[in-house]
Parts: C-alpha cells; sequence; structure tokens
C-alpha cells in the first residue's frame, strides 16, 4: 500500500497557480543537461514519455538509463529524480538543502536526501503533483514519512 501525498488528498491542486520547475535528462556521458522550465501538466507528459521508454528493450545499460530517468528541480537547493527502471518500478530521488541547521550538521550532512520505489504510474504523478505543490522540506518530510 502507497501512502498518498496529504495534499492530493485533503486538497484541489491548481496547476495553472504553480510555479513551472527546470527539468533535466541525462546525456551520453550519463551528466545532467539541463532544460527550460515546465509546467505540472508539462511535467507530467515527461513523467509518462519516460514511463512509457522503461517497457523498451535497450543494447547497453547507459541507453536505458538516459531514455528512462530524468529529473525536475525547484530550486538550486532541491530536485527530484526520477528513474524508471521498469513500467513496474520506478525510483525517486529527492535532494534537498538542509535548512537552518548547526554548522557540524551542514559540514557532516549537507543535504537531507530521501529515495522511494513506486509500482505504478498513477503513484508517482501524485507525487510529482505533490513536489510542485508544497515547500521542499515538507515535501521531503512527507515522502521520507510515507
Amino acid at each position: 500500500r502507497h501512502a498518498e501525498p496529504f495534499s492530493a488528498s485533503r486538497r484541489k491542486l491548481r496547476p495553472d497557480t504553480m510555479t513551472p520547475c527546470r527539468w533535466y535528462s541525462l546525456n551520453k556521458q550519463l551528466k545532467p543537461v539541463e532544460h527550460e522550465a515546465v509546467s505540472l501538466t508539462e511535467a507530467l507528459a515527461l513523467t509518462r514519455r519516460y514511463h512509457d521508454n522503461a517497457g523498451k528493450k535497450y543494447a547497453e545499460g547507459e541507453e536505458a538509463l538516459i531514455a528512462c530517468t530524468f529529473g525536475l528541480i525547484k530550486s538550486a537547493d532541491c530536485f527530484l529524480e526520477i528513474a524508471m527502471l521498469t513500467p513496474h518500478h520506478i525510483d525517486v530521488r529527492v535532494e534537498v538543502r538542509r535548512a537552518r541547521s548547526s554548522w557540524l550538521m551542514h559540514l557532516l550532512q549537507p543535504k537531507l536526501i530521501c529515495e522511494r520505489s513506486f509500482t505504478n504510474l498513477a503513484i508517482t504523478e501524485t507525487w510529482i503533483r505533490e513536489f510542485y505543490a508544497t515547500d521542499p522540506h515538507i515535501f521531503y518530510r512527507r515522502l521520507r514519512d510515507k
């Protein structure tokens, strides 16, 4: 059973009022290549496109990673990476810069990282909606605690 994000279960999200996020793909050297900002609607279309690639066969693992991995960048301090390993195995990783921590904690662990796996596209899309609608630290905590 997958926990449903708070906003999706309690309030109606309006895509037209959300700030667009930049997105990135991977190049042949598996390095991120940033692209123009996309709306939530466009991000969901990207998600479906990359999900469609997950069911295909590839000659090399690197080729599969390029075709099935992308990310959304909310700010310099927060991004969400999505890897469609198969149509029913989707890995999601969020990184958020630690807010207002002690200098020692910031030195030891400057980023908060959470990784989750989902078994279907609908749950992944729900979390992408949450990413667009929520403060990065709140999003991180909700995904971590799901």
